[in-house]
């Protein structure tokens, strides 16, 4: 229609999208040469978790001086 602007472009949302994907770091257990995410924990100190062939189980420390390496292998 005559006189009449449709904009079809809008300015994008500038805030930060909430994620609700849980933190992981994912974890080769030598043990069972089996791979699997492993969780961070409800206190957020630590990724918890245990092997899924023979349940070892594992605590990662969360903290000042660690590493920031998302992939690690357990013997």
């Amino acid at each position: 229609m005559a006189g009449e602007h449709f904009d079809a472009y809008d300015s994008p949302d500038t805030r930060p999208a909430e994620s609700t994907a849980r933190p992981f770091v994912g974890v080769q257990f030598a043990c069972c040469s089996v791979y699997c995410r492993v969780y961070r924990n409800r206190q957020a100190d630590a990724y918890e978790g245990r092997c899924p062939r023979c349940a070892k189980p594992i605590r990662l420390k969360i903290g000042a001086g660690g590493v920031s390496s998302r992939f690690f292998t357990v013997h």
